[in-house]
């Protein structure tokens, strides 16, 4: 919830492609006060996907690959970043980054602006958890049995 807006993330729709049957996400902003609906975001994936509120910006992370920043009062599509691998974790924002873990085994820092990578960081095997920043510092464990500090590159 962010602004009096709850978004909730929600896999309801069937597509058939040919003889597969996909899941579409969608993503609903709903008013906290009384539940009316203020827009709706269909997502291209199989599974519901995860929602970060930062500010003006609602992040949608899913578990195919996509990252895609809306405007929290529309709904409009900012931008959207594909990256290699599948995302299970929560995306943290800190100041103008996203911080994005992936089954890639990295840690990505995107520009919540624009999306663009600005760095990342391989770990040893995929990293399933929301990276934590504290104090400049990400930390992250990974499959690897490693917990990573990380300072990102100025």
């Amino acid at each position: 919830m962010a602004n009096g807006t709850v978004y909730v993330g929600n896999m309801d729709g069937t597509v058939y492609v040919g003889a597969t049957n996909t899941r579409t996400g969608y993503i609903y902003a709903l008013s906290a006060s009384n539940g009316t609906r203020q827009w709706t975001f269909a997502a291209n994936s199989q599974y519901g996907p995860s929602v970060t509120a930062a500010g003006d910006t609602i992040l949608i992370g899913q578990t195919h690959n996509f990252i895609y920043a809306l405007s929290a009062a529309t709904g409009d599509e900012q931008w959207r970043y594909i990256q290699s691998a599948w995302l299970e974790a929560e995306m943290v924002v800190a100041g103008e980054t996203v911080y994005v873990a992936s089954g890639d085994g990295r840690v990505y820092g995107l520009d919540l602006t624009d999306g663009t990578r600005q760095w990342f960081f391989q770990t040893g095997d995929w990293v399933r958890a929301a990276p934590a920043v504290v104090d400049g510092t990400v930390y992250v464990g990974s499959y690897d049995d490693n917990v990573y500090a990380l300072t990102e590159p100025q």
